[in-house]
């Protein structure tokens, strides 16, 4: 137990060890770290998520050859509403 409190300390003050460089940097250097990071997790976020989208699109493959097309029922809505206002 006293290991794993002794690495959580290691690492907690290497992380404010990195925080207090980054702070000492001029504005724009620190911004461009913000941004980096910031496109950096969003990138590993969207990566995941096509990862997740694949694997779920692979689960739920449904036949639908046999059904008529969105326009080929609003084709035949209409017709339909125009047919009973006659």
């Amino acid at each position: 137990m006293n290991k794993i409190i002794h690495i959580s300390n290691k690492v907690k003050n290497k992380a404010q060890d990195t925080l207090s460089n980054v702070r000492e940097k001029p504005y724009e250097t620190r911004r461009q770290i913000v941004v980096f990071l910031t496109a950096f997790s969003m990138a590993i976020l969207v990566l995941l998520w096509i990862a997740l989208l694949k694997k779920q699109l692979g689960q739920n493959t449904v036949e639908v050859n046999n059904q008529p097309s969105a326009t080929e029922l609003i084709r035949q809505d209409i017709n339909r509403v125009y047919d009973s206002a006659k």
